[in-house]
């Protein structure tokens, strides 16, 4: 009970509850492998890399058949930049159990090192049945499809993503609006614009996640009028919008 207190669970979990938990868990069993995981990511979520490396370690040689533990040391490597060490943890986490979960995070290791074509292969080695509800899955692979400009195919899977979760990834909406920006399709763009803002409002950056040039440049007058309208209605929610809207209207 105490180690599952300090899971991850919320999009930004409480990293003190985490550490707290996870810290008891393992004075209470430090022989195991997955407390000593959960306290690394917590520790590494919390800026302590070096420390976070050290319980990683020690939870693969407490348990090296574990597919969690090379998991979350392999996110560690990757938070630190050591990308190819983060791919090897997921490739040996996927040899020990080749679940969607492990193939998720090989194919974001192969991405991460711009192996797109790769990592769209472990995609589809994991089967129908898995990927079925899994937001991960469908969100992951339409950033992936964005990377590859294939703006169709990105589209298409972050729309089967937000029958799932769509209130929690606002960010995946600016993505998806980029896609649509890309396919010609600039009042759905605005859509999902309105849609990521309204969901975080906090984030100022979306009014102007669509350059201001591309805008101007777009044929579309009632687009281009909904944008700077939209920037407008922003600024009361976020004054950071006030700037956005001043470039939009000067284009």
């Amino acid at each position: 009970e105490l180690l599952f207190g300090g899971r991850f669970g919320a999009e930004k979990p409480d990293l003190k509850t985490v550490l707290e938990h996870a810290r008891k868990a393992v004075s209470l069993a430090p022989q195991s492998g997955f407390a000593r995981a959960v306290l690394a990511r917590g520790l590494d979520m919390s800026g302590n890399p070096v420390e976070a490396l050290r319980e990683a370690n020690m939870a693969v040689e407490l348990e090296p058949t574990s597919r969690f533990v090379f998991l979350q040391r392999g996110v560690i490597h990757k938070h630190a930049g050591r990308l190819e060490e983060s791919l090897r943890d997921a490739t040996r986490a996927v040899e020990l159990n080749g679940s969607e979960f492990s193939r998720r995070h090989r194919a974001n290791a192969l991405a991460a090192l711009g192996r797109y074509a790769e990592a769209i292969a472990e995609y589809d080695r994991i089967p129908e049945v898995e990927r079925g509800r899994s937001y991960f899955y469908w969100s992951e692979r339409g950033e992936l499809h964005l990377k590859r400009k294939e703006y169709e195919k990105a589209i298409e899977h972050f729309s089967r993503a937000f029958e799932f979760a769509a209130r929690f990834e606002y960010h995946r909406y600016k993505q998806r609006a980029v896609a649509y920006f890309a396919s010609e399709r600039p009042m759905e763009a605005l859509r999902d614009l309105k849609t990521a803002f309204d969901l975080n409002p906090k984030d100022g950056s979306t009014v102007g996640w669509i350059p201001a040039p591309e805008v101007a440049a777009c044929p579309n007058q009632e687009f281009k009028e909904g944008m700077l309208q939209f920037a407008t209605d922003a600024i009361e929610k976020n004054p950071a919008a006030r700037s956005h809207r001043a470039v939009l209207a000067l284009h």
